[in-house]
């Protein structure tokens, strides 16, 4: 009798350590990523925008259905190589998780913006505005 319930606590036991540990491994992943997206997001928080042409934009991100889940504006005066480096890393690595966690998603699609303008001192995405047609 001790030994059935010796094995059925070993079993339970068992299960619910790797089902906690399972959660602490994504919360770990998760919060990987977020320190990187912080990263990539500091190098270009303060830099003012005073001339849209020396600003462009990139993807961030990866939706579990495809594409990013964000664009950044950044200046041609940062470490470019660098910069994007990190994006490309992040993207693969949020890829990554996704895929590992069976992440899902809304699957919604994000048009690309069509630039960057200044307002105010800060980069602003621009997006065509789509007008009906008149007939």
């Amino acid at each position: 009798m001790r030994s059935i319930l010796f094995a059925i606590s070993f079993v339970l036991l068992s299960f619910f350590s790797c089902e906690k540990s399972e959660t602490q491994g994504q919360t770990a992943d998760r919060n990987a990523l977020d320190k990187l997206r912080n990263q990539i997001e500091d190098m270009v928080k303060d830099i003012p925008c005073e001339d849209s042409s020396e600003w462009s934009f990139t993807a961030l991100g990866d939706k579990p259905c495809g594409g990013p889940t964000d664009y950044l504006a950044y200046p041609s005066t940062i470490d470019q190589d660098e910069f994007l480096g990190l994006i490309e890393r992040y993207n693969e690595e949020e890829k990554s998780y996704n895929k590992k966690y069976n992440i899902v998603s809304d699957c919604m699609g994000y048009l690309p913006p069509n630039g960057v303008a200044c307002k105010d001192g800060k980069p602003v995405l621009t997006y065509k505005t789509l007008e009906p047609e008149r007939q």
